[in-house]
């Protein structure tokens, strides 16, 4: 693996390291969140982690992502 590869992996690991954070916290205080605090973060995290998990997973071999929960991951939304 390249020196870049193996920056790139880093970084695509640790730039959502803030996001884990907040996870933390809203599952330790979910019973004094409300519904809009709650949805919010959610929103938040899924629009930044997820992009970065799979261009970690790319990058270090394992493939491209795949819809193993085949719930149409790929497919456009109507």
């Amino acid at each position: 693996m390249s020196a870049q590869s193996s920056d790139d992996i880093g970084f695509h690991m640790t730039d959502w390291l803030g996001d884990a954070g907040e996870l933390v916290k809203v599952y330790s205080r979910i019973h004094e969140l409300s519904n809009e605090e709650i949805t919010a973060f959610v929103i938040r995290c899924l629009a930044h982690v997820p992009n970065h998990l799979n261009a970690a997973m790319k990058l270090t071999g394992l493939g491209p992502v795949t819809d193993v929960f085949e719930v149409g991951i790929f497919e456009e939304d109507e």
